[in-house]
């Protein structure tokens, strides 16, 4: 994402251009290319991504859901009582499925302080120290 928005400035430079030469013009091509080609690979890996982030979260789902589970028979006669089925049933379908949205997004955690570094140095380059 961040490679396309440094092409989008590259091709508005071309724009510029009053009569840019045929090597400008292939230059400009290339880089409209590039834009295609990161479009591309960010639909491709990021399905496949929110893929693997969903069967993660469905795996501890599963896990939790189990876990939940096994608590509730190892409580005592009196306490289950205390509980209604309908508080039991929202901790294992409500709750617990929010692991299956949550972890589509897990690899925000650690490309995102990644983004923040590259952006941070383009703007850095672009404005440079401010006073």
């Amino acid at each position: 994402l961040v490679g396309q928005s440094v092409l989008l400035g590259f091709l508005s430079d071309y724009f510029a251009i009053n009569s840019p030469t045929s090597v400008e013009t292939r230059n400009a091509y290339l880089i409209a290319l590039g834009m295609a080609l990161i479009s591309l690979t960010t639909v491709t890996v990021t399905g496949r991504m929110g893929y693997l982030g969903y069967i993660l979260g469905m795996l501890i789902r599963i896990i939790a859901t189990g876990a939940l589970y096994k608590k509730i028979l190892k409580l005592s006669q009196n306490t289950v009582g205390k509980l209604t089925i309908g508080h039991i049933v929202n901790l294992a379908s409500n709750d617990v499925h929010r692991f299956d949205m949550s972890m589509i997004f897990y690899h925000f955690f650690w490309i995102g302080p990644i983004h923040l570094a590259i952006v941070t140095y383009f703007i850095y380059n672009e404005i440079g120290p401010t006073a």
